[in-house]
């Protein structure tokens, strides 16, 4: 499982349409800062024979089809590399509220955040949910040979 922040707006190559507006969209921002923080990690990732394939809670068919689009053409100028071969080219997605591997990645991320909260002393953290992620959820995510998180980092 992959856990991705953000970071700032201006970089990336291929911006999504009326980036430069007065009024730019917020999915389409989000999903460019996305693919270049994956992107990133799988060309330092040191797992060589790995295949990752980004799966999306999706509204509609069409933004399923404009985000699988997007992943194919990726090319991150701002740091001068093409897409990674580790990522497939394709989007696979769904209903999170019809797919139960989505709904489950949901509660990780969920509590994990209720974690950031109450370490960082940031308001609405609940502290039960941060406790319940440190004991049972954080010990059982996939973590590489040094016994690093794999794919967990920090913005």
């Amino acid at each position: 499982m992959l856990f991705v922040g953000l970071s700032e707006v201006t970089k990336g190559v291929n911006p999504p349409p009326d980036l430069a507006s007065k009024n730019p969209m917020v999915k389409e921002i989000t999903r460019q800062l996305l693919l270049e923080r994956i992107n990133d990690f799988l060309h330092t990732s040191s797992s060589d024979n790995s295949s990752f394939l980004i799966i999306w809670d999706i509204s509609d068919q069409q933004e399923l089809q404009d985000f699988s689009r997007s992943v194919a053409a990726f090319n991150d100028l701002h740091r001068r590399v093409p897409r990674s071969n580790k990522l497939v080219p394709a989007v696979l997605g769904g209903l999170s509220h019809d797919w139960s591997g989505l709904q489950i990645a949901d509660v990780i991320a969920n509590y994990a955040l209720h974690s950031i909260c109450i370490d960082d002393g940031m308001p609405g953290g609940r502290t039960n949910k941060a406790d319940d992620f440190k004991v049972y959820l954080k010990p059982m995510l996939e973590r590489d040979a040094r016994n690093r998180l794999v794919g967990w980092k920090r913005w």
